[in-house]
């Protein structure tokens, strides 16, 4: 959900905002995992903090995806129970 194609112009919240939750759908229909990795420089401003905000609110609402640590992600693969996951 970043910068595959390696362009390094800061794209606006208003631009990247529609692409977040179709990256985030594609992969949970995949039956994947997505990592979110949080560059200060594109991520430490108001817009980027709200954009997320939301982001995470969307998978909040639904039932087939969680938000976890990376440690309950490895405890899942390994065949335990993680912590943190919905009921």
């Amino acid at each position: 959900m970043g910068n595959a194609g390696g362009n390094t112009k800061k794209q606006t919240t208003a631009h990247v905002e529609p692409l977040w939750p179709e990256e985030l759908d594609g992969i949970a229909n995949l039956g994947g995992h997505c990592i979110l990795t949080m560059h200060p420089q594109v991520m430490g401003r108001p817009s980027r903090v709200a954009l997320l905000d939301r982001l995470i609110a969307r998978v909040r609402k639904r039932n087939d995806l969680w938000i976890a640590t990376c440690g309950e992600v490895a405890a899942l693969a390994d065949g335990q129970e993680p912590r943190g996951t919905k009921a």
